[in-house]
């Protein structure tokens, strides 16, 4: 090629140049800020997925029961301390009394014993009241109760039968609570879903089985060897291959809450059963107590009328709480997903039904207006009928022969003589001649005067 004249390679070379660096400055990875921010989206990736928040809570868990404990802790054991050397002091008193019998007598005595009780009861009936709620003997807030406490704080369950006494623990409780609820709802959400995935994979696993048994084969619509056409290779767990469908295992599940309700209904009964024959190996509960406790459990109503008496199986039993309330959570979602499908197909009904009762009232409506052109058709025709035989009735030819004909008619219908004697006409008759009527009536003065022929 000659100079000047441009070749393909430096086309090339010069668009992959000028394409590539708006890119380059909107994405700058080698800077220290790029690297923050790109450090600051995996952290918040790897947070936001269930593991990243289960762990954040368990982590959240931690920290409040070390900070409730170092708060609580120290005041119990000086609410307790004062209830130790107030009963000490009280022992000292009897037994010094005791050996002083012989010098007093019996009111003194019972005056001074009653006394030493009275203070001893007023110092319990104090401790009581800043929240030690156990004998002097037993410590409330150790790690373990800490850690069961700030478990019924965001699960909001909340037994009753540990809570803060100091001013300090009550507003760090409402701040914990505030941070921890929406923390644990999204968290128990999040479960719920993947626990949706997980029956609708079994589901769909059992129904292949069921296929294969039956028919000897596989239906490839309910397992799929999905790929990417383009690269040839099989999509991964967890793709989305359509709007709300992903893959798991080379299975399509639908991530929306679409399972019938009975099947939830009996999984949370089924494990509303397996957890309190747990307890029962756990506590001193007969079976209805354990089933009682785990109902007002997972419902959240937590009573604390019944409470675990081995806080050291605190893991076990928060694991199952929490599955428990992940399973509420989805059985919630599962009846809104129902009762939004119910109130749809009732849409459709309505707009079914109003369309039908539309379309009558449409044919009703033709009707009545066929019905009424029929009768205006109708009126009209009568209309000029009748003004047709007004016109004939009004014509000189009508009413001359009409007055000849009625004059016959009312002749012929009245008495003889009677309306020649009685009417006017009659005297008329009778009084004026027709001879001389004639003859005073003009046209015999035009008879008189007119020449004959």
């Amino acid at each position: 090629m000659t100079e000047g004249s441009v070749t393909m390679e430096s086309m090339e070379s010069i668009y992959t140049q000028t394409s590539t660096a708006p890119h380059e400055a909107k994405l700058p990875n080698n800077t220290y800020w790029g690297k923050f921010v790109t450090g600051l989206k995996t952290i918040y990736s790897w947070v936001s997925s269930l593991v990243g928040l289960l762990f954040l809570l368990v982590v959240y868990t931690v920290i409040g029961a070390f900070i409730f404990r170092a708060i609580e802790a120290p005041h119990e054991q000086l609410e307790k301390k004062n209830i130790i050397v107030e009963r000490k002091e009280m022992i000292e008193a009897l037994v010094n009394i005791t050996k002083a019998a012989q010098g007093l007598n019996e009111s003194e005595m019972t005056t001074d014993v009653a006394k030493r009780l009275t203070n001893y009861e007023l110092t319990i009936y104090e401790a009581y009241k800043n929240g030690i709620t156990t004998i002097s003997t037993d410590h409330k807030w150790n790690i373990w109760t800490a850690l069961f406490y700030c478990g019924t704080i965001y699960t909001t369950i909340g037994y009753g039968h540990i809570s803060p006494a100091t001013n300090l623990g009550r507003v760090l409780t409402i701040i914990y609570a505030a941070i921890g609820i929406p923390l644990a709802l999204i968290a128990l959400a999040d479960l719920g879903k993947k626990f949706t995935v997980g029956l609708k994979f079994v589901y769909a696993f059992v129904r292949q089985v069921y296929y294969w048994k039956c028919c000897n084969r596989v239906r490839t619509r309910h397992r799929l060897d999905i790929t990417d056409a383009e690269a040839g290779t099989k999509v991964a767990n967890g793709t989305e291959v359509r709007p709300g469908v992903k893959v798991y295992f080379g299975y399509e599940i639908s991530t929306e809450f679409n399972i019938p309700i009975f099947v939830v209904a009996f999984i949370i009964v089924l494990y509303l059963f397996l957890g309190a024959g747990m307890y029962t190996l756990w506590e001193d509960w007969t079976y209805i107590e354990a089933i009682y406790f785990v109902f007002i459990s997972i419902s959240t109503i937590g009573f604390g009328d019944v409470i675990p008496a081995h806080p050291k199986f605190f893991l076990l039993s928060s694991v199952y709480v929490f599955i428990g309330l992940s399973l509420i959570s989805m059985s919630i979602n599962v009846a809104i997903e129902f009762f939004n499908q119910q109130i749809g197909k009732a849409k459709v009904n309505l707009e079914k039904a109003r369309g039908k009762a539309r379309e009558k009232a449409v044919e009703k409506i033709h009707d009545v207006n066929r019905t009424l052109t029929k009768a205006r058709d109708r009126m009209h025709d009568i209309g000029k009928k009748r003004s047709f035989e007004e016109h004939e009735k009004d014509s000189p030819e009508r009413q001359f022969n009409n007055g000849h004909n009625g004059h016959k008619i009312r002749h012929k219908d009245s008495p003889k003589g009677e309306n020649h004697k009685n009417s006017p006409k009659g005297e008329n008759h009778k009084v004026i001649p027709k001879r001389d009527n004639h003859r005073d009536s003009p046209e015999s003065d035009i008879h008189k005067d007119s020449p004959v022929t």
